[in-house]
Protein backbone atom coordinates (compact mmCIF):
# COMPACT_ATOMS: atom_id res chain seq x y z
CA UNK A 1 0.00 0.00 0.00
CA UNK A 2 0.85 3.93 -0.86
CA UNK A 3 0.67 6.24 1.73
CA UNK A 4 -0.56 9.49 0.37
CA UNK A 5 0.88 12.92 2.25
CA UNK A 6 0.10 16.33 1.41
CA UNK A 7 0.81 19.56 3.05
CA UNK A 8 -1.74 21.83 1.67
CA UNK A 9 -2.69 26.22 1.87
CA UNK A 10 -5.41 26.19 -0.69
CA UNK A 11 -8.18 23.80 0.48
CA UNK A 12 -9.77 24.50 -2.52
CA UNK A 13 -7.24 23.40 -4.93
CA UNK A 14 -6.56 20.33 -2.76
CA UNK A 15 -10.40 19.36 -3.17
CA UNK A 16 -10.32 20.33 -6.58
CA UNK A 17 -7.45 18.85 -7.93
CA UNK A 18 -5.63 16.50 -5.95
CA UNK A 19 -8.47 14.68 -3.95
CA UNK A 20 -10.86 14.56 -6.72
CA UNK A 21 -8.11 12.47 -8.64
CA UNK A 22 -7.23 10.58 -5.83
CA UNK A 23 -11.15 9.79 -5.58
CA UNK A 24 -10.95 7.65 -9.04
CA UNK A 25 -8.02 5.21 -7.85
CA UNK A 26 -8.73 1.60 -7.99
CA UNK A 27 -5.77 1.23 -5.42
CA UNK A 28 -6.22 1.22 -2.04
CA UNK A 29 -3.92 4.30 -0.08
CA UNK A 30 -3.93 5.71 3.16
CA UNK A 31 -3.99 9.55 2.97
CA UNK A 32 -2.18 12.16 5.48
CA UNK A 33 -3.36 16.12 4.85
CA UNK A 34 -1.12 18.42 6.86
CA UNK A 35 -2.97 22.01 6.88
CA UNK A 36 -0.28 24.36 6.67
CA UNK A 37 -3.24 27.40 6.24
CA UNK A 38 -1.84 29.33 9.26
CA UNK A 39 1.96 28.50 9.07
CA UNK A 40 1.98 25.50 11.65
CA UNK A 41 5.20 24.14 9.34
CA UNK A 42 8.17 26.20 8.57
CA UNK A 43 9.42 24.08 5.95
CA UNK A 44 8.53 21.48 3.65
CA UNK A 45 11.33 18.97 5.27
CA UNK A 46 9.62 19.30 8.53
CA UNK A 47 6.22 18.95 7.32
CA UNK A 48 7.34 16.10 5.35
CA UNK A 49 9.41 14.37 7.99
CA UNK A 50 5.96 14.63 10.27
CA UNK A 51 3.48 13.12 7.69
CA UNK A 52 6.02 10.29 6.92
CA UNK A 53 6.76 8.89 10.25
CA UNK A 54 2.83 8.76 10.60
CA UNK A 55 2.99 6.28 7.24
CA UNK A 56 1.97 3.17 7.55
CA UNK A 57 2.25 1.77 4.19
CA UNK A 58 5.43 0.58 2.26
CA UNK A 59 5.90 3.39 -0.11
CA UNK A 60 5.01 7.34 1.09
CA UNK A 61 4.17 9.63 -1.53
CA UNK A 62 4.60 13.08 -1.05
CA UNK A 63 2.36 15.29 -3.39
CA UNK A 64 1.97 18.81 -4.18
CA UNK A 65 -2.04 19.89 -3.31
CA UNK A 66 -2.08 20.86 -7.29
CA UNK A 67 -0.97 17.58 -8.66
CA UNK A 68 -3.47 15.52 -10.52
CA UNK A 69 -2.99 11.88 -11.11
CA UNK A 70 -4.86 11.42 -14.75
CA UNK A 71 -5.54 7.70 -14.78
CA UNK A 72 -7.44 5.56 -11.94
CA UNK A 73 -4.83 2.50 -11.75
CA UNK A 74 -1.92 5.40 -11.03
CA UNK A 75 -1.17 4.73 -7.51
CA UNK A 76 -1.55 0.55 -8.46
CA UNK A 77 0.89 1.19 -11.30
CA UNK A 78 3.41 2.65 -9.06
CA UNK A 79 3.49 0.15 -6.78
CA UNK A 80 3.85 -2.43 -9.26
CA UNK A 81 7.32 -0.35 -10.97
CA UNK A 82 8.41 0.39 -7.18
CA UNK A 83 8.48 -3.41 -6.14
CA UNK A 84 10.22 -4.08 -9.22
CA UNK A 85 13.66 -1.73 -8.40
CA UNK A 86 15.19 -3.14 -5.70
CA UNK A 87 17.34 -0.63 -5.34
CA UNK A 88 14.55 2.45 -5.51
CA UNK A 89 15.92 5.52 -2.71
CA UNK A 90 13.14 7.54 -4.17
CA UNK A 91 10.96 8.12 -7.26
CA UNK A 92 9.02 11.05 -8.91
CA UNK A 93 7.97 11.97 -12.05
CA UNK A 94 9.82 14.50 -13.21
CA UNK A 95 13.84 14.53 -13.48
CA UNK A 96 17.20 15.35 -14.74
CA UNK A 97 20.39 13.82 -15.71
CA UNK A 98 23.45 14.71 -17.77
CA UNK A 99 23.97 12.77 -21.08
CA UNK A 100 26.89 10.19 -21.04
CA UNK A 101 29.91 11.34 -22.58
CA UNK A 102 28.08 14.56 -23.41
CA UNK A 103 28.20 18.02 -21.63
CA UNK A 104 24.34 18.35 -22.07
CA UNK A 105 21.66 16.89 -20.09
CA UNK A 106 18.36 15.36 -20.38
CA UNK A 107 14.75 15.62 -18.79
CA UNK A 108 13.09 12.77 -17.94
CA UNK A 109 9.16 13.25 -17.23
CA UNK A 110 5.94 11.25 -16.82
CA UNK A 111 4.17 14.92 -16.42
CA UNK A 112 2.05 16.02 -19.19
CA UNK A 113 2.90 19.48 -18.94
CA UNK A 114 6.81 18.43 -19.99
CA UNK A 115 5.15 16.54 -22.86
CA UNK A 116 3.76 20.25 -24.40
CA UNK A 117 6.77 21.88 -23.65
CA UNK A 118 9.45 19.33 -25.10
CA UNK A 119 7.81 18.39 -28.55
CA UNK A 120 10.87 16.37 -29.46
CA UNK A 121 10.81 14.52 -26.52
CA UNK A 122 8.37 11.29 -24.99
CA UNK A 123 7.37 10.81 -21.86
CA UNK A 124 9.03 7.73 -20.27
CA UNK A 125 7.27 4.41 -20.55
CA UNK A 126 9.52 2.88 -18.16
CA UNK A 127 11.41 3.31 -15.23
CA UNK A 128 14.76 5.47 -15.41
CA UNK A 129 17.29 6.19 -13.13
CA UNK A 130 17.72 10.30 -12.88
CA UNK A 131 19.95 12.62 -10.71
CA UNK A 132 17.35 14.80 -9.54
CA UNK A 133 13.92 14.75 -8.85
CA UNK A 134 11.46 18.04 -8.61
CA UNK A 135 9.24 18.44 -5.59
CA UNK A 136 5.74 18.41 -6.94
CA UNK A 137 5.58 14.29 -6.35
CA UNK A 138 8.57 11.95 -4.69
CA UNK A 139 7.70 8.33 -3.67
CA UNK A 140 9.96 6.67 -0.82
CA UNK A 141 9.67 3.34 0.79
CA UNK A 142 9.28 3.73 3.84
CA UNK A 143 12.14 1.06 4.78
CA UNK A 144 14.04 3.46 3.20
CA UNK A 145 12.60 7.22 4.97
CA UNK A 146 12.80 5.35 8.49
CA UNK A 147 16.79 5.42 7.63
CA UNK A 148 17.04 8.82 6.28
CA UNK A 149 14.52 12.05 7.06
CA UNK A 150 14.79 14.91 4.99
CA UNK A 151 17.20 17.25 6.25
CA UNK A 152 15.65 19.57 8.71
CA UNK A 153 18.67 22.03 9.57
CA UNK A 154 20.33 22.60 6.09
CA UNK A 155 16.86 22.85 4.15
CA UNK A 156 15.03 24.83 6.59
CA UNK A 157 12.30 26.09 3.96
CA UNK A 158 10.55 24.92 0.93
CA UNK A 159 13.33 24.21 -1.87
CA UNK A 160 16.35 22.25 -2.43
CA UNK A 161 14.92 19.18 -0.13
CA UNK A 162 14.13 16.93 -3.02
CA UNK A 163 18.10 17.05 -4.71
CA UNK A 164 19.42 16.54 -1.29
CA UNK A 165 17.62 13.16 -0.78
CA UNK A 166 18.53 12.33 -4.22
CA UNK A 167 22.04 12.86 -3.70
CA UNK A 168 21.87 11.63 0.28
CA UNK A 169 20.95 8.14 -0.95
CA UNK A 170 23.66 7.65 -2.70
CA UNK A 171 25.73 6.34 -0.13
CA UNK A 172 23.05 3.66 0.76
CA UNK A 173 23.62 2.27 -2.36
CA UNK A 174 20.74 3.34 -3.91
CA UNK A 175 19.03 5.61 -7.10
CA UNK A 176 16.17 7.67 -8.01
CA UNK A 177 14.22 7.41 -10.82
CA UNK A 178 11.21 8.28 -12.64
CA UNK A 179 8.48 6.18 -12.81
CA UNK A 180 5.41 6.40 -16.06
CA UNK A 181 1.99 7.79 -15.13
CA UNK A 182 0.07 10.37 -16.93
CA UNK A 183 -0.52 13.46 -14.29
CA UNK A 184 -0.63 17.19 -14.56
CA UNK A 185 1.27 20.01 -12.39
CA UNK A 186 -1.56 22.53 -12.16
CA UNK A 187 1.41 24.97 -10.73
CA UNK A 188 -0.11 27.44 -9.03
CA UNK A 189 2.92 29.49 -9.43
CA UNK A 190 2.65 29.64 -12.77
CA UNK A 191 5.53 30.23 -15.22
CA UNK A 192 8.53 32.17 -13.39
CA UNK A 193 12.10 32.81 -14.02
CA UNK A 194 15.00 31.57 -11.47
CA UNK A 195 15.28 34.64 -10.06
CA UNK A 196 11.96 34.45 -8.78
CA UNK A 197 12.25 31.95 -6.83
CA UNK A 198 12.94 34.09 -3.54
CA UNK A 199 15.18 31.67 -1.85
CA UNK A 200 16.06 29.30 -4.30
CA UNK A 201 19.70 30.59 -4.46
CA UNK A 202 20.56 30.35 -0.64
CA UNK A 203 19.30 26.48 -0.62
CA UNK A 204 21.42 25.93 -4.19
CA UNK A 205 24.14 27.12 -2.47
CA UNK A 206 23.68 25.45 1.09
CA UNK A 207 23.47 22.26 -1.35
CA UNK A 208 26.82 22.77 -3.20
CA UNK A 209 28.39 23.75 0.67
CA UNK A 210 27.04 20.36 1.63
CA UNK A 211 28.09 18.12 -1.35
CA UNK A 212 31.04 20.07 -2.95
CA UNK A 213 33.62 17.42 -1.86
CA UNK A 214 32.29 14.81 -4.26
CA UNK A 215 30.64 16.59 -6.55
CA UNK A 216 31.61 19.60 -8.22
CA UNK A 217 28.66 20.34 -10.22
CA UNK A 218 24.82 19.15 -9.31
CA UNK A 219 22.35 19.02 -12.09
CA UNK A 220 18.66 19.99 -10.56
CA UNK A 221 15.66 20.68 -12.84
CA UNK A 222 16.28 24.63 -11.34
CA UNK A 223 19.32 24.63 -12.85
CA UNK A 224 22.75 23.83 -12.88
CA UNK A 225 24.80 23.99 -9.03
CA UNK A 226 28.11 25.09 -9.46
CA UNK A 227 30.17 27.59 -8.31
CA UNK A 228 30.42 29.40 -11.16
CA UNK A 229 26.68 29.51 -11.38
CA UNK A 230 26.42 30.31 -8.19
CA UNK A 231 28.35 33.71 -8.29
CA UNK A 232 26.53 34.04 -11.97
CA UNK A 233 23.26 33.96 -10.31
CA UNK A 234 23.97 35.73 -7.03
CA UNK A 235 24.74 39.19 -10.06
CA UNK A 236 21.71 37.66 -11.75
CA UNK A 237 19.63 38.98 -8.55
CA UNK A 238 21.00 42.04 -8.77
CA UNK A 239 20.50 42.73 -11.93
CA UNK A 240 16.92 41.33 -12.65
CA UNK A 241 15.11 44.07 -11.64
CA UNK A 242 16.50 46.60 -14.30
CA UNK A 243 16.08 44.16 -16.65
CA UNK A 244 12.59 43.30 -15.96
CA UNK A 245 11.95 47.05 -16.40
CA UNK A 246 13.71 47.03 -19.50
CA UNK A 247 12.82 43.70 -20.81
CA UNK A 248 9.50 43.29 -19.74
CA UNK A 249 7.50 40.01 -20.89
CA UNK A 250 4.08 39.73 -22.29
CA UNK A 251 2.10 39.80 -19.56
CA UNK A 252 4.24 43.10 -18.15
CA UNK A 253 3.34 44.44 -21.37
CA UNK A 254 0.00 43.13 -21.98
CA UNK A 255 -0.98 44.69 -17.82
CA UNK A 256 0.46 47.93 -19.54
CA UNK A 257 -1.10 48.22 -22.25
CA UNK A 258 -4.47 47.20 -21.46
CA UNK A 259 -4.53 48.77 -18.22
CA UNK A 260 -8.09 50.94 -18.64
CA UNK A 261 -9.66 47.39 -20.03
CA UNK A 262 -11.81 45.18 -17.34
CA UNK A 263 -13.13 41.86 -20.35
CA UNK A 264 -10.18 40.51 -22.31
CA UNK A 265 -10.80 37.31 -24.75
CA UNK A 266 -7.64 35.48 -25.16
CA UNK A 267 -7.88 33.41 -29.19
CA UNK A 268 -5.78 30.15 -29.01
CA UNK A 269 -5.09 30.60 -24.92
CA UNK A 270 -3.09 27.81 -24.84
CA UNK A 271 -2.64 25.91 -21.59
CA UNK A 272 -1.28 28.95 -19.36
CA UNK A 273 -2.63 32.06 -20.91
CA UNK A 274 -0.21 34.94 -19.52
CA UNK A 275 -3.74 37.00 -18.95
CA UNK A 276 -3.20 34.71 -15.87
CA UNK A 277 -0.53 36.96 -13.95
CA UNK A 278 -2.43 39.66 -14.93
CA UNK A 279 -5.92 41.15 -12.65
CA UNK A 280 -8.60 41.52 -14.98
CA UNK A 281 -12.46 41.11 -13.94
CA UNK A 282 -13.02 38.81 -16.88
CA UNK A 283 -11.14 36.68 -19.11
CA UNK A 284 -12.10 34.36 -21.51
CA UNK A 285 -10.28 31.94 -23.46
CA UNK A 286 -10.65 29.96 -26.81
CA UNK A 287 -8.01 26.98 -27.94
CA UNK A 288 -9.09 23.98 -30.26
CA UNK A 289 -6.90 21.72 -27.93
CA UNK A 290 -8.91 19.86 -25.48
CA UNK A 291 -5.96 19.08 -23.36
CA UNK A 292 -5.00 22.88 -23.51
CA UNK A 293 -8.04 24.19 -22.32
CA UNK A 294 -8.57 21.45 -19.51
CA UNK A 295 -4.99 22.12 -18.09
CA UNK A 296 -5.96 26.15 -18.60
CA UNK A 297 -9.12 25.31 -16.69
CA UNK A 298 -7.50 23.49 -13.63
CA UNK A 299 -5.02 25.85 -13.59
CA UNK A 300 -7.67 28.44 -13.10
CA UNK A 301 -6.29 30.69 -15.75
CA UNK A 302 -9.08 32.20 -16.76
CA UNK A 303 -12.69 33.01 -15.41
CA UNK A 304 -14.49 30.96 -19.01
CA UNK A 305 -12.95 28.63 -21.31
CA UNK A 306 -14.51 27.96 -24.70
CA UNK A 307 -13.08 24.65 -26.67
CA UNK A 308 -13.50 25.07 -30.20
CA UNK A 309 -11.59 26.42 -33.97
CA UNK A 310 -11.31 30.07 -33.05
CA UNK A 311 -11.86 30.49 -36.87
CA UNK A 312 -15.60 29.16 -36.90
CA UNK A 313 -15.86 31.45 -33.52
CA UNK A 314 -18.43 34.70 -33.12
CA UNK A 315 -19.43 36.64 -30.82
CA UNK A 316 -21.68 39.79 -30.26
CA UNK A 317 -20.11 43.30 -31.07
CA UNK A 318 -18.47 45.06 -28.78
CA UNK A 319 -18.42 41.96 -26.18
CA UNK A 320 -14.80 42.42 -24.81
CA UNK A 321 -13.23 45.55 -23.75
CA UNK A 322 -9.60 43.60 -25.35
CA UNK A 323 -9.37 40.95 -28.08
CA UNK A 324 -5.92 39.49 -27.68
CA UNK A 325 -3.74 36.63 -30.08
CA UNK A 326 -0.54 35.91 -29.44
CA UNK A 327 1.40 33.43 -31.78
CA UNK A 328 -2.30 32.43 -33.77
CA UNK A 329 -2.37 33.91 -37.01
CA UNK A 330 0.90 32.19 -38.40
CA UNK A 331 -1.20 29.39 -38.33
CA UNK A 332 -3.35 30.35 -40.01
CA UNK A 333 -3.70 31.06 -43.83
CA UNK A 334 -3.06 34.52 -44.50
CA UNK A 335 -7.18 34.85 -45.90
CA UNK A 336 -8.19 33.03 -42.13
CA UNK A 337 -5.86 35.08 -40.51
CA UNK A 338 -7.24 38.58 -42.35
CA UNK A 339 -10.90 37.09 -41.37
CA UNK A 340 -9.93 36.96 -37.87
CA UNK A 341 -8.45 40.23 -37.80
CA UNK A 342 -11.77 41.46 -39.33
CA UNK A 343 -13.22 39.60 -36.47
CA UNK A 344 -11.26 41.13 -33.69
CA UNK A 345 -11.82 44.44 -34.64
CA UNK A 346 -15.80 43.99 -34.10
CA UNK A 347 -15.42 41.95 -30.86
CA UNK A 348 -13.12 44.36 -29.66
CA UNK A 349 -14.38 47.86 -27.56
CA UNK A 350 -11.08 49.27 -27.04
CA UNK A 351 -8.07 47.14 -27.95
CA UNK A 352 -6.36 44.74 -30.13
CA UNK A 353 -3.07 43.09 -29.03
CA UNK A 354 -1.35 41.20 -31.63
CA UNK A 355 2.04 38.63 -31.38
CA UNK A 356 2.75 36.95 -34.59
CA UNK A 357 6.04 34.67 -35.46
CA UNK A 358 7.19 35.71 -39.22
CA UNK A 359 9.63 34.19 -41.42
CA UNK A 360 13.58 35.05 -41.73
CA UNK A 361 15.45 34.77 -44.81
CA UNK A 362 17.27 31.31 -44.42
CA UNK A 363 15.25 29.91 -41.74
CA UNK A 364 12.82 27.60 -42.53
CA UNK A 365 9.70 27.14 -39.79
CA UNK A 366 7.69 24.56 -40.75
CA UNK A 367 4.85 25.60 -38.74
CA UNK A 368 4.75 29.14 -40.55
CA UNK A 369 1.55 28.95 -42.70
CA UNK A 370 1.14 32.73 -43.11
CA UNK A 371 4.39 34.93 -43.42
CA UNK A 372 2.80 38.30 -42.16
CA UNK A 373 4.97 41.52 -42.01
CA UNK A 374 4.62 44.77 -40.66
CA UNK A 375 2.62 46.42 -43.56
CA UNK A 376 -0.24 43.60 -42.95
CA UNK A 377 -0.36 45.87 -39.76
CA UNK A 378 0.25 48.98 -40.51
CA UNK A 379 -2.24 49.52 -43.20
CA UNK A 380 -5.08 48.13 -40.79
CA UNK A 381 -4.17 50.69 -38.16
CA UNK A 382 -2.15 49.02 -35.95
CA UNK A 383 1.20 50.33 -34.38
CA UNK A 384 3.00 47.51 -35.26
CA UNK A 385 6.83 47.29 -34.83
CA UNK A 386 9.18 44.45 -34.69
CA UNK A 387 9.74 43.02 -31.61
CA UNK A 388 13.29 43.63 -30.95
CA UNK A 389 12.29 47.56 -31.30
CA UNK A 390 9.67 47.20 -28.89
CA UNK A 391 11.80 47.35 -25.56
CA UNK A 392 14.25 50.43 -27.37
CA UNK A 393 10.98 52.17 -28.44
CA UNK A 394 8.37 51.07 -25.86
CA UNK A 395 5.00 50.00 -26.77
CA UNK A 396 3.30 53.11 -27.24
CA UNK A 397 6.69 54.75 -29.29
CA UNK A 398 8.19 56.59 -26.35
CA UNK A 399 11.86 56.45 -26.80
CA UNK A 400 13.84 54.43 -24.36
CA UNK A 401 17.57 55.06 -25.29
CA UNK A 402 19.41 51.74 -23.81
CA UNK A 403 22.06 51.18 -25.95
CA UNK A 404 24.96 53.96 -24.75
CA UNK A 405 25.20 51.44 -21.39
CA UNK A 406 24.17 47.68 -22.56
CA UNK A 407 26.91 47.05 -24.62
CA UNK A 408 29.73 47.55 -22.36
CA UNK A 409 27.97 45.18 -19.74
CA UNK A 410 26.94 42.46 -22.92
CA UNK A 411 29.31 39.74 -21.67
CA UNK A 412 27.82 39.67 -18.17
CA UNK A 413 24.47 39.57 -19.74
CA UNK A 414 25.50 36.68 -21.95
CA UNK A 415 27.19 34.61 -19.59
CA UNK A 416 23.98 34.85 -17.61
CA UNK A 417 21.72 33.46 -20.04
CA UNK A 418 19.50 37.04 -20.36
CA UNK A 419 20.70 38.21 -24.01
CA UNK A 420 17.19 39.43 -25.20
CA UNK A 421 16.05 39.28 -28.37
CA UNK A 422 16.51 43.23 -28.71
CA UNK A 423 19.96 42.20 -29.48
CA UNK A 424 19.12 38.70 -31.70
CA UNK A 425 17.41 38.21 -35.15
CA UNK A 426 13.77 39.56 -35.14
CA UNK A 427 11.27 36.80 -35.47
CA UNK A 428 8.31 38.42 -34.46
CA UNK A 429 5.81 41.40 -34.65
CA UNK A 430 3.95 43.48 -31.96
CA UNK A 431 0.77 44.66 -33.43
CA UNK A 432 -1.85 46.76 -31.07
CA UNK A 433 -4.53 49.24 -32.10
CA UNK A 434 -6.63 51.41 -30.54
CA UNK A 435 -10.15 50.95 -31.48
CA UNK A 436 -11.79 54.22 -31.61
CA UNK A 437 -14.80 55.14 -30.02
Amino acid sequence: MISVVCVYNNETVLNDILLKSLKNQTAKYELILLDNREGRFKSASSALNFGGSQATGDYIMFIHQDMWLEIPSWIEDAEVYLRALPDVGIAGVLGIIKIPGSANIDIKFSISIFEELFKNHKPVDHPEPVESLDECLLIIPRSVFKKLKFDEVVFDGWDGYAPDYCLAIKPLKLKSYVIPGANSHYCLRRVYLLWEFRDLLKYHRRLYKKYKKDHKIIHTLMGEISRKSLNLRAIQRLIAPFYERIFPRVSTILKKELADCNSVLDLGCGYISPLSCCDFKSTVGVDSSYSAITESKRHRALDHHIQGDIRQMDFKPKSFDAVIALNVLEHLTKEEGQILLEKMQLWAKKKIFILAQKKQPGIYYKWVAANWQLKDFSDRGYHAMNESFIFIKGVSGEKRLIFKWIFPIYPIVKSLELVPRVLKKTISIVAIQDIKK
